[in-house]
């Protein structure tokens, strides 16, 4: 189902819930390691051993291994959320990331803006994330930061 430039919110189920949204997260995560793995292979990105290294040289020669993986996780859900309306995990399970106000498309931009915005859920242990738990709209802080939310396409 392609999502239209401007709706109403009934053309979407209700919010998606915490474990959905986990799950979408875990399939996503596959996803993207595999992916960056065999990109820093090809660039030549050290494997960091952090057992035998003091934590600052480890963090220090991960850096950019750790670009890599915002930079294409970003780049990632920018592509797919502005085109899609998803991510592969999102778009499998039926989900799809709206604008909160008239559940019309989130633009690119909202998209990256949004991408990036998860490292605020994401930094306080998890809580932006547990939030979707705890409340009933169940948005995560990042959809709160970016006006968007996240719907089930199909009933449940």
């Amino acid at each position: 189902m392609a999502l239209p430039a401007h709706a109403s919110v009934p053309l979407f189920g209700g919010p998606a819930g915490f474990w959905h949204r986990t799950a979408a997260f875990v399939i996503d995560g596959v996803l993207l390691a595999a992916v960056v793995y065999f990109v820093a292979q090809r660039l030549g990105l050290p494997d960091v051993d952090y057992e035998r290294l003091p934590l600052k040289e480890a963090l220090k020669r991960d850096l950019p291994a750790n670009l890599l993986t915002g930079a294409v996780t970003s780049i990632y859900a920018m592509i797919m959320v502005g085109t899609w309306g998803g991510t592969v995990g999102k778009l499998l399970l039926g989900l799809r990331v709206v604008r909160h106000g008239d559940g019309g498309k989130v633009p690119y931009g909202l998209a990256l803006g949004r991408s990036l915005a998860e490292v605020l859920s994401l930094l306080p242990l998890g809580l932006g994330y547990l939030w979707v738990a705890l409340t009933p709209a169940k948005r995560a802080w990042h959809d709160y930061l970016c006006d968007t939310r996240v719907v089930r396409v199909r009933p449940e």
